[in-house]
């Protein structure tokens, strides 16, 4: 990578049966991601510890915003160490930086 490339940040994302405020987390990202621009490439890492993956569908709506750079996990292991421990795996095999969220979280501009 020479020095003029972007950088790499996986947002890796823990969620636990709150598709809606996950939804709102991804939405505010979007926006964040636009702000970022060329500066920086930045993924999603959305791990799903509920049994039942009721965030697949809130992911894929967003894919139109993050196209290609969204990864989704579900676990079902309703461990957050689990679900932790698989974003980090999948955040740092994808990315220069890793950053961590919850599903109930707001980012910074």
């Amino acid at each position: 990578m020479t020095t003029d490339e972007p950088r790499g940040v996986a947002v890796c994302i823990c969620t636990y049966r709150r598709p809606a405020v996950l939804d709102h987390l991804l939405t505010e990202l979007g926006s964040v991601v636009e702000q970022v621009g060329p500066d920086a490439r930045v993924s999603l890492v959305v791990v799903d510890d509920s049994a039942d993956g009721d965030a697949r569908d809130v992911v894929a709506r967003h894919r139109a915003t993050f196209g290609d750079r969204v990864t989704y996990i579900c676990t079902g292991s309703g461990n957050i160490s689990i679900a932790r421990n698989r974003a980090l795996e999948a955040g740092t095999t994808s990315a220069d930086y890793v950053a961590i969220t919850d599903d109930d979280c707001e980012p910074e501009p």
